[in-house]
């Protein structure tokens, strides 16, 4: 039988030791690679604003840290502000963007203070809400996949700025996503909105919510490229650029519109050219309001109402079929209005 009194060997403390070594080598390796990561992304940032800067166009902000370990980036930026030299722009108190470390290819950014759009002619809005956030993929050498979101949303022009169409939203939503081809696909959500009053659409639909789906195709979105947006716009349309609708429709009230077709896109002179059929319910109201506030002709508005009124089946819906060609928006024979100029 072993003696009790024999000598026993010491253990190896190695292997008590050798988890706490080997969470703490992992520790070390870790926060080692975040570091680099981080420095990376700061990187980048100064490369995409010194390329911007390049190109004439304003991309700048007051304050960047970055943060988010031990697992995320977090990148603040405190008064971004940017610009192109035509006069849009964009502006906040704060945006916020988060990734994962290991997934550089997806972000998530927030406006917690609310922006600012800055239009050429119009001049600034201030937009506020419960949430105004946006998510980024990068989808490699195709253009990346944007959502942009925004919900109880406020709309709030500056000192001596034009109106802005709609004085509040629900919720506002942008979806785009590459397609074969080289198309992006596009769609826009706006749910539970009321116009400005004053403004063209509070002259057609008046004071009752808006609701509005869109979805369409967007051919050569690459060549729109250029030192500002209305040089952007001329060299898509250069590029034989279109925007063709796939769906489309919105209700106000008793009023609401839906798209068969539509194939748009801009002239020489920056206005819409193309052409447009809708299906029309209480068109005739809509015109008459439009042709009282001065948005439309008063003559032209009411002939074409008058048009709608004959052609109403028993559902009260009329086809309307628009084109827009020498800088008007036509209804046949009739020239509606000018034809928008989008930048």
């Amino acid at each position: 039988m072993p003696d009790p009194d024999a000598a026993r060997k010491p253990p190896k403390r190695f292997w008590l030791l050798a988890p706490y070594g080997a969470v703490l080598l992992a520790f070390i390796l870790w926060s080692a690679a975040w570091l680099v990561i981080r420095s990376e992304v700061a990187s980048r940032l100064d490369a995409v604003q010194a390329a911007a800067q390049a190109k004439g166009l304003t991309l700048d902000w007051d304050r960047r840290s970055l943060g988010g370990y031990p697992f995320r980036i977090l990148v603040t930026l405190e008064q971004p502000r940017a610009a192109e030299p035509s006069g849009w722009g964009a502006s906040a108190p704060r945006l916020e963007a988060a990734a994962e470390a290991f997934d550089l290819k997806h972000w998530v950014i927030v406006a917690p203070g609310g922006a600012s759009l800055l239009r050429p002619h119009g001049g600034a809005v201030a937009i506020a809400g419960r949430a105004l956030r946006a998510s980024w993929v990068d989808e490699g050498e195709a253009a990346p996949r944007v959502a942009l979101e925004g919900l109880d949303l406020a709309f709030t022009p500056g000192a001596g700025a034009r109106a802005f169409p709609l004085a509040r939203a629900g919720r506002i939503a942008v979806y785009t996503r590459a397609q074969p081809g080289g198309r992006t696909e596009a769609r826009l959500v706006l749910d539970d909105a009321f116009a400005a009053p004053g403004t063209a659409l509070d002259a057609a639909l008046g004071q009752t919510p808006i609701a509005l789906v869109w979805q369409g195709l967007i051919d050569a979105p690459a060549a729109f490229h250029g030192p500002d947006a209305q040089a952007a716009a001329r060299a898509w349309s250069a590029a034989c650029g279109t925007v063709t609708t796939e769906l489309g429709g919105a209700a106000a009230g008793g009023k609401s519109l839906g798209v068969r077709t539509s194939r748009l896109s801009l002239g020489a002179d920056g206005r819409l050219t193309g052409s447009a059929s809708l299906q029309v319910r209480g068109g005739p109201e809509a015109l008459r309001g439009l042709g009282a506030s001065g948005v439309l002709n008063p003559r032209a508005s009411g002939l074409a109402g008058a048009v709608l009124a004959a052609r109403q089946g028993p559902d009260g819906k009329a086809r309307v079929d628009l084109d827009f060609r020498a800088g008007r928006i036509w209804r046949g024979p009739i020239a509606l209005a000018a034809s928008p100029r989008p930048f």
